[in-house]
């Protein structure tokens, strides 16, 4: 699965209340993680951040997600989860 850092990542159709609960938890970060998983419809990060362009400018004001955005371009994330809808949040302990 491809990772790219988040102060490089597109937004994606993430609620803003979800980005404002991320950074409410910023000294927790040592107890959990935050991501973004994108499907397979962006198999790189050219096709993701083209899908993104407008997301990012109507929904987020130009502004990036504070959080890294993960592709799973071959849906094993989503089926090693069970991740059936985007819009899916997982909470995963630092054991995995």
């Amino acid at each position: 699965m491809a990772k790219r850092r988040s102060e490089a990542a597109p937004a994606t159709p993430v609620p803003p209340e979800v980005a404002a609960l991320v950074q409410r938890f910023t000294d927790l970060r040592d107890r959990f993680a935050t991501v973004a998983l994108h499907d397979r419809s962006a198999p790189t990060f050219e096709v993701l951040d083209g899908k993104m362009k407008d997301i990012i400018e109507t929904k987020w004001n130009g502004r990036e997600l504070p959080f890294p955005i993960l592709l799973d371009s071959t849906g094993r994330t989503y089926r090693n989860f069970s991740i059936t809808s985007l819009g899916t949040a997982i909470l995963i302990d630092p054991q995995g």
